[in-house]
């Protein structure tokens, strides 16, 4: 369906290699920067505890139907590498997330 293309035509050719290298680390540097902005926000990490939620990152995705069970583990499956990333980029946030969700729902 959707075809990756690739970075390089000649794996031979170092020049390729490198600048494709050097393209890659900059677009995970660029999404790194990109939700390190919303991990810093309030806003940001409510709607990122939002989706991760949503996905049942929480939660177990047995569900006795087998087609809802597998819908359930491609959302989970989602949530984890959102969490995954989050932790990655900044650890610290992540733990202000939950303390802020902790507040927030002994708050009512």
């Amino acid at each position: 369906m959707f075809e990756k293309k690739a970075l390089v035509d000649n794996l031979a050719d170092e020049d390729q290699v490198e600048r494709a290298e050097s393209k890659e680390s900059r677009k995970k540097e660029t999404f790194k920067d990109d939700l390190q902005s919303l991990l810093i926000t309030p806003h940001g990490r409510r709607v990122l505890w939002h989706y991760i939620s949503i996905c049942g990152v929480f939660r177990s995705n047995f569900i006795p139907e087998s087609n809802l069970m597998y819908y359930s583990g491609g959302q989970r499956n989602v949530g984890l590498r959102m969490l995954d990333d989050i932790i990655k980029t900044n650890p610290e946030m992540f733990m202000l997330m939950m303390k802020e969700r902790e507040k927030e729902s002994n708050n009512g």
